[in-house]
C-alpha cells in the first residue's frame, strides 16, 4: 500500500525533530506522533488533534481506534474489521 503524501511529509518532519510516528498499517493516513518531550498528538490526513478534531475522527473509526488502543497497551476484544456494503467504493 502506498503511503499518502501527508503521512510521508509528517514522517520526514518527525525524523528531523526526533519524534516518532506510529501509522495504522491498514489505514495509512491515520497516525500518532510522539514528541521527544512525551507529548502525543493524533492525525488523520491533515487534521491534527490540536482542537480534538483529529482524535474525534479516529474515535469514530472503530478499526483504527482498536489498533491504537492495542498499541498503547489497552486490552481490546478480538475481532475482524469490516465495512458495510454502502461504504465500499464500487
Amino acid at each position: 500500500m502506498q503511503i499518502p503524501f501527508v503521512t510521508s511529509i509528517i514522517q520526514k518532519l518527525a525524523d528531523e525533530i526526533g519524534a516518532v510516528v506510529l501509522v495504522d498499517p491498514e489505514c495509512t493516513f491515520v497516525g500518532l506522533i510522539t514528541f521527544k518531550n512525551g507529548n502525543k498528538t493524533f492525525f488523520r490526513n491533515s487534521i491534527f488533534s490540536l482542537n480534538s478534531s483529529g482524535s474525534v475522527a479516529i474515535a469514530k473509526d472503530k478499526g483504527v481506534s482498536s489498533f491504537f488502543l492495542n498499541r498503547l497497551g489497552y486490552k481490546i476484544p478480538e475481532g475482524k474489521h469490516f465495512l458495510l456494503k454502502n461504504y465500499v467504493k464500487k
